[in-house]
């Protein structure tokens, strides 16, 4: 199942889901393979759910172990989107 909702992004499919977010296996036009962490509007609408995001996209920008997925950038079109290397 293919599921455009970026133009620069193809995704593949649905890998998990949480009480926040959804993720996605996805390709970038360079066909690189990410995932995609679609964050649910509902926990965001919140300020405690956007200070929790917001620690998370600090701590994973910062952090730089062979263990720990590469974080690629953050997207706001009309979801907010974190994006990082797929393994």
């Amino acid at each position: 199942v293919t599921i455009s909702l970026r133009l620069d992004l193809q995704y593949q499919s649905k890998i998990g889901e949480g009480c926040t977010a959804e993720v996605f296996k996805a390709s970038n036009r360079a066909k690189k393979t990410l995932c995609v962490k679609v964050i649910n509007d509902s926990f965001i609408k919140h300020e405690l759910g956007r200070n929790l995001i917001d620690n998370e996209i600090k701590i994973l920008a910062e952090m730089n172990h062979k263990h720990i997925l590469k974080f690629l950038k953050k997207e706001k079109s009309n979801k907010l989107m974190i994006v990082t290397e797929f393994c």
